[in-house]
């Protein structure tokens, strides 16, 4: 099988699949991944894929489904998440969340961008392969996950420990990119602070502590920490540091006693989640030491690291050259927020790219939308950066 080769993707089967995608609910916190995959196996003729099945219960389940090839040396991975967000206002959306409605050369519904379109056009890239009867030139490794939309990422560190990505070559994640070629993610470490202090009344704050004050200057701290002498990311921008949730005050005219919060904190590549996590705990150790009888108490409710990819990488740059054979001007961009990638790239150590059809997840609360064409277009790049990376052999 030879590079120049391209294969026609059925935008009919891509449809009708992607429909079907949409009506099975995997909403969260639910979930209720099994029946998708269950779905998902029932399109391919039996035994034609390698499956491992991770059951991780209460019908929910991540899959790793290999369609071998002619170099079983060299292995593809193409990866994304089954799970969608809960609907939201659902009295607002025009179309129904589960109808799949396909009007004006869209596909509505909740899951079509995020991700079920990448999923949908995954699929038909292996099984344009089936119905050509032509063996890709390598393994394509179609693994899909659960809980991809919530920050345990149970589904994507399943599969990263589980031993069964140990020899991929290299990882695509369909995320929504509008088919344009992500190279880093941010990461993040969530915190939950709680300061406590001693009350008094306002007009005599200093024999108290005012907790408020001080959970706003621990703060300040750590903004300080993670922004000081960093440079603007071409794609992800500056790294950040919000409080997000913040409870505290008794009275008006008394500084408040204590006070309870979330911290967001949002990192770029080649920043260290564990190094900022231990200056949170060391800065608070000092603030207590010099401010009796001030206590800080954190709990860090997630860590996910930030990815990222050399743009002149021997991946990058492939991939960069099937886009532009299609006759689009290859664009590269970062995503904001974190994905399976964050979980998945630290363990199995494979180049990788973000790369699928569907807007960025700040589009899709209410009447989400997939263009069809795009897609299609997704899939017919997959196919040719297949064809493209298989016929390099290693």
């Amino acid at each position: 099988m030879t590079a120049e080769m391209r294969f026609s993707v059925d935008k009919k089967q891509t449809l009708d699949i992607l429909s079907q995608l949409i009506r099975i609910r995997t909403v969260l916190p639910q979930g209720d991944e099994m029946d998708m995959v269950k779905y998902i196996l029932s399109l391919f003729p039996e035994k034609m894929l390698e499956t491992k099945l991770i059951d991780h219960g209460n019908n929910r389940a991540s899959l790793v489904a290999s369609l071998p090839g002619a170099n079983r040396g060299v292995k593809i991975a193409l990866i994304g998440h089954m799970d969608t967000f809960p609907i939201i206002g659902v009295e607002r959306w025009n179309h129904p969340p589960f109808a799949a409605d396909y009007d004006g050369g869209v596909v509505y519904g909740r899951g079509a961008s995020n991700m079920k379109g990448g999923i949908a056009a995954m699929l038909m890239v292996l099984l344009t392969f089936v119905k050509e009867g032509a063996l890709p030139p390598c393994d394509v490794v179609l693994c899909l996950t659960a809980d991809g939309d919530n920050a345990a990422l149970t589904g994507a560190r399943a599969l990263a420990y589980s031993g069964y990505l140990s020899d991929i070559s290299e990882m695509i994640f369909a995320e929504a990119t509008g088919n344009k070629i992500a190279v880093a993610q941010r990461g993040g470490v969530w915190l939950h602070v709680r300061v406590t202090g001693k009350p008094s009344y306002a007009c005599i704050p200093g024999i108290g502590m005012d907790a408020l004050s001080k959970f706003i200057e621990f703060h300040s701290h750590i903004k300080n920490f993670v922004g000081c002498g960093r440079e603007s990311h071409q794609y992800l921008g500056e790294p950040l540091c919000t409080i997000t949730q913040l409870n505290s005050g008794v009275a008006m005219n008394v500084i408040a006693p204590e006070a309870d919060g979330t911290i967001d904190i949002r990192l770029l590549p080649l920043q260290d989640n564990d190094e900022v996590i231990q200056f949170a705990f060391r800065k608070a150790a000092e603030m207590m030491a010099g401010n009796p009888p001030l206590k800080i108490v954190i709990e860090v409710m997630n860590s996910n690291p930030a990815v990222g990819m050399p743009e002149d990488s021997p991946m990058i740059r492939l991939f960069e050259k099937v886009v532009a054979d299609f006759g689009g001007k290859p664009e590269k961009s970062g995503l904001l927020y974190y994905t399976d990638a964050c979980a998945m790239v630290p363990v199995v150590g494979a180049p990788f790219l973000l790369f699928g059809p569907g807007d960025n997840i700040y589009h899709t609360m209410m009447d989400e939308s997939v263009s069809l064409d795009s897609v299609v277009r997704a899939a017919e790049i997959l196919i040719k950066y297949i064809l493209e990376r298989g016929a390099r052999n290693n």
